[in-house]
């Protein structure tokens, strides 16, 4: 079954945590990164939250709860995740892109006959200048 408050974010990278996690969960969204990184995989797991700090004129904390990871290599969560997400954002480069289609092509095909919209949240010169202003600190 799908559940439309929920995205999965291939990427727990600074575009993923600190742009798109934070939107949606924020916004209600329950939010799983995908990534290859265990670490960070792990301690989303752990805590179910991190905090993004933005940085201008004054400091501002951003508590990102609702939050969870799966490891990327662990293909059959990967694709369960999928296949029961109501959204799907792909936060990651371009060497990783080819590893990701296959686990989203086969957790499209489990899931109820609907297809992802796909959302260009800018261009990566704009996400670029964003995440210069955002650093992580420790979950």
């Amino acid at each position: 079954m799908i559940n439309w408050n929920k995205i999965v974010v291939f990427g727990a990278g600074k575009i993923g945590r600190s742009f798109i996690g934070q939107l949606f969960s924020r916004s209600g969204y329950e939010v799983v990164f995908i990534d290859v990184f265990k670490p960070v995989i792990d301690e989303l797991n752990l805590k179910n939250q991190y905090k993004v700090i933005i940085k201008s004129e004054t400091e501002e904390t951003l508590l990102i709860t609702n939050v969870r990871g799966v490891l990327a290599g662990d293909e059959d969560k990967v694709i369960d995740e999928v296949s029961s997400a109501g959204i799907l954002a792909v936060s990651i480069g371009q060497k990783g892109l080819s590893a990701a289609k296959p686990p989203i092509a086969k957790g499209d095909r489990y899931s109820i006959r609907r297809s992802f919209k796909f959302r260009n949240f800018g261009s990566f010169n704009e996400s670029k200048r964003f995440c210069r202003s955002v650093t992580f600190t420790s979950f």
